[in-house]
This record gives structure tokens, sequence and C-alpha cells, in this order.
């Protein structure tokens, strides 16, 4: 955690923090960040969550232009300057207690909502391109095709098997927490940012090279599928 934090007086709190962030929608409209606690003693453990807003982070977008991404925001971020103490999320020294039981189970389950989202939007827009694209040479619709047909059995089975785990786990979240043991969250999100990635190449490989004309909507759902599988090893 590469962050400093400092009191300067009852309601002043200076921060330096440097983060990376990744994303293909842009620069957010606030972020929620994790410090160490004003009074730093050694301990990582102990820290403190602040909000701040888009206009207080310093991030560079210039040398991104791969896969239409253009507007996001992948790389280094730094957040500088001082802030009055209310925009401190709870109590000091709260952080680790607030992160372990409440900001990463939900942060995880609710994104992994986010990326089944995408893999069913991306299998129903190459469900409409196939069904209409036709091959008249051989009389065929390109959804006829078997290889096309196994994409889209293959898909809908991932997207499914993965719809099913996260509603027991949100059912489970809602009877017990098991003394917050969030680590099947971890692997839940893995998982559905695995599947959003390989959904989407799918998807894409069914509409040919249609996939990658921007009117069809494919290309947008696969970027933001890749945005979502390439944070899902650092986390």
């Amino acid at each position: 955690m590469s962050s400093k934090a400092k009191c300067l007086d009852e309601e002043t709190v200076q921060l330096l923090k440097f983060a990376s962030w990744a994303t293909s929608a842009g620069q957010a409209d606030w972020y929620v960040i994790q410090t160490v606690n004003p009074g730093f003693a050694g301990d990582y453990s102990d820290f403190s969550c602040f909000l701040v807003f888009k206009n207080e982070v310093r991030a560079n977008t210039e040398d991104w232009s791969a896969l239409g991404m253009h507007g996001n925001i992948s790389g280094p971020i730094v957040i500088e300057g001082k802030f009055n103490i209310d925009r401190m999320i709870g109590s000091r020294g709260e952080g680790k207690r607030s992160n372990d039981e409440t900001i990463i189970p939900y942060h995880l389950l609710f994104t992994s909502a986010c990326w089944i989202g995408i893999s069913l939007a991306s299998i129903d827009v190459a469900k409409k391109h196939v069904t209409h694209k036709a091959h008249a040479n051989v009389g065929m619709r390109v959804c006829d095709y078997p290889s096309v047909q196994d994409l889209f059995g293959e898909a809908v089975c991932d997207v499914n098997s993965v719809r099913c785990q996260g509603i027991l786990l949100a059912d489970a979240m809602d009877k017990e927490t098991n003394n917050n043991d969030w680590r099947l969250h971890e692997d839940k999100a893995f998982v559905a940012r695995q599947v959003v990635s390989d959904v989407t190449d799918k998807m894409l490989h069914a509409c040919g090279g249609t996939g990658y004309k921007t009117h069809l909507g494919i290309e947008r759902l696969l970027r933001d599928g890749k945005a979502g599988w390439v944070i899902g090893a650092l986390q």
C-alpha cells in the first residue's frame, strides 16, 4: 500500500496515495481509497478509508489506444492534497474491518454480476447476428453451422454455471457469514472474470468480421470483458 497520511489539525488530514486502476469506461466520479492510518507506526493492517472525487485524482490515459479503449484509466493514479477529516469513511483505523467485512465481499460479488451481465449481453448481440446473417452460396445461416452452435452451447453453460454460483453465494451471505470468511467470493470473482473473457471471445468469433464493426456492439462488450479479466489476476 503506497500511501502516507498525516493529521495537520483536528479538521484536516494530508494524504498521499499511489495506486492503479483498470477500466474501459473512463474516470469514475468518485473513489474510495485506502491509506495507512494517520500516525502510522509500522502496522500496515492499521489503515483508514477516504472519499475523493474525480477532480482530486491525477491520472494519464494518453498511452492507451488498444481495442478501442481510448477513454480508459488503466495505469497509475495519484491522490495528493489536504482533505477535511469528514472525508474519512468510518472511524480512524476501521479500514481493515470495513474492507474485510463489507467492501471486499460485496465488491467481488457485485462486480461478478457485472461480468455475467456483459457475457449475457454478448450472447444476445451475437445471437441476433448469426440468426440473420446468411451465406447464400451454401443456403445456410451462420447459426446453422455446428461449430457456431458449439460456441453458443459452451458459452451458455459457462455463464449459467457462474450465475448459479452467484445465487448460492448471495443466499449464503443472507443466512450465515461463517465468521466473516469471504474467501469464496475471491474465487467467485476470479471465475466470473475468466468466463466473461472467454464468452465475449467466443461471441466475437461467432460474428466473424462483422463483430469488429462498432454498430454491432460486440467489440464494446469484448473490451469491457477484457478490462475485468485484466484486474482478475491482481485480486
